[in-house]
């Protein structure tokens, strides 16, 4: 089975620079560049509590099974 990628190679190493740096990667979603920002949110913090408070019910943490390659139920 294939391995899932969720990061892709944006820009290549530079060891002949100085100083070096190895490759830059990317989430997938990002790879053209960041979205922009939505109003309000200016921290990770922002984000998170944004989230509990339109989702106060749901479960914070958890995995998502991929059977045969295909999403399946998150636990």
């Amino acid at each position: 089975m294939a391995q899932k990628r969720y990061i892709v190679e944006v820009e290549k190493a530079k060891e002949a620079a100085t100083p070096s740096f190895g490759p830059v990667y990317r989430s997938l979603f990002a790879k053209d560049g960041f979205p922009p920002l939505i109003e309000g949110l200016h921290s990770c913090w922002d984000v998170f509590h944004l989230s509990v408070e339109k989702n106060p019910k749901q479960p914070m943490l958890g995995r998502q099974e991929f059977i045969d390659g295909k999403a399946g139920k998150y636990k």
